[in-house]
């Protein structure tokens, strides 16, 4: 009791408190070092001579900015929403959610020195992400002071109203004042839908925005054609084949080539792998989901989803529309 009580007692004791503190430190640092939960391209981890779990980072063509690693528009996978930022400590630490995701790691020697001998993470992308703007379908210029998007199908009675009446008649009273960008919104209770779309996206990757408008305008006049009474006997060919007629006379798009886009792609172990339209319809699918997109038409006023009907006529589109354009 006296000893404890003493001076030996009272150092004892501080030295007992610094020998936690350096284990708790050391603990924390430790698991610091295994919060990297996914690696940036070319990331590699490695042991060095010391024995100690180290990170040492590559990127090739990144940006780095206010000690954040920023993906380069012009690597693969720009975009994806991937960033990664450096702590305190040294170690990586990812900062928002991305479509990584790693694939099993391969032992090899690695370059960096000759003496570390490391494994490096192969690192494959998520899903596919456009090429081309989504948002390139669309009338009027960039800075109109009001932006009109519509989502349609072109299997939908009320999405031909709605598209006939802005073309024809809002667009032409507004001029300049107001863009209408047009998305793609197949609904699958029309099992047609999906073709009639993927004929839409053929065309518009063929013969460009002017090219699509023309096409779009003829199927929309000509959609009771394609509606479900009407192809409910037909083959998926058999409507192909009409839709690229309909291309061709409308918008000036060859059928062969408009038809080779519809084609089902065969590759060897793939049955449903669709054709050269597929992947950009479910761009579109996905963009309208994340937006919040579920029926057509839907319009959005400057970004804003608002509430418009297929039945307005020019007067009350401009009732509408006029406190934003500014008349």
């Amino acid at each position: 009791m006296g000893f404890w009580a003493g001076s030996r007692g009272k150092h004892t004791s501080r030295w007992l408190a610094m020998c936690g503190l350096v284990v708790a430190i050391a603990y924390v640092k430790r698991s610091m070092a295994f919060t990297l939960v996914r690696l940036p391209r070319r990331a590699r981890r490695v042991w060095s001579s010391s024995k100690k779990l180290r990170f040492k980072v590559t990127p090739p063509r990144n940006k780095r900015l206010f000690g954040r690693f920023i993906t380069s528009p012009t690597e693969p996978g720009a975009g994806t929403g991937s960033e990664m930022s450096l702590s305190l400590t040294g170690s990586l630490v990812h900062r928002r959610a991305s479509p990584l995701r790693l694939a099993p790691s391969r032992r090899r020697h690695s370059g960096l020195n000759n003496n570390t001998r490391g494994r490096t993470h192969v690192v494959r992308m998520g899903p596919p992400l456009p090429t081309s703007d989504l948002h390139g379908r669309a009338i009027g210029p960039m800075d109109a002071p009001v932006t009109l998007t519509a989502w349609l199908d072109y299997a939908c009675p009320f999405s031909a109203k709605l598209f006939k009446t802005v073309t024809t008649q809002v667009i032409p009273h507004y001029g300049d004042k107001v863009r209408f960008v047009f998305y793609h919104q197949p609904q699958p209770w029309h099992p047609q839908s999906t073709m009639l779309h993927e004929a839409g996206v053929g065309v518009y990757n063929l013969g460009g925005v002017d090219a699509f408008w023309k096409f779009s305008a003829a199927l929309f006049d000509t959609a009771t054609d394609f509606y479900d009474a009407n192809t409910y006997d037909k083959s998926r060919s058999q409507i192909y084949e009409e839709l690229a007629a309909l291309a061709q006379s409308a918008a000036g798009v060859p059928k062969a080539d408009l038809l080779a886009k519809l084609r089902r792609i065969e590759k060897e172990g793939e049955l449903n792998a669709g054709n050269e339209c597929t992947q950009d319809l479910k761009f579109f699918v996905k963009l309208g989901r994340q937006t919040g997109i579920h029926v057509s038409p839907t319009t959005t006023l400057n970004g804003m989803v608002c509430d418009t009907s297929s039945g307005w006529s020019l007067d009350q589109w401009k009732e509408f529309l006029d406190p934003h354009v500014g008349e």
